[in-house]
């Protein structure tokens, strides 16, 4: 399950360090989405 989730910023960092691609605002937004979503499910998981 935490591959989906881990795929699209690494692919995103890796757009813009090697292919020097434009990172918009937008992916900072999603980073920190799924920032929040990975600390959801690691506190639920701790709390079972």
């Amino acid at each position: 399950m935490l591959v989906p989730l881990v795929i699209p910023p690494v692919a995103n960092v890796l757009g813009t360090v090697i292919r020097d691609e434009a990172l918009p605002s937008q992916a900072f937004l999603g980073f920190a989405v799924l920032a929040v979503g990975l600390l959801i499910l690691n506190w639920s998981r701790s709390r079972d």
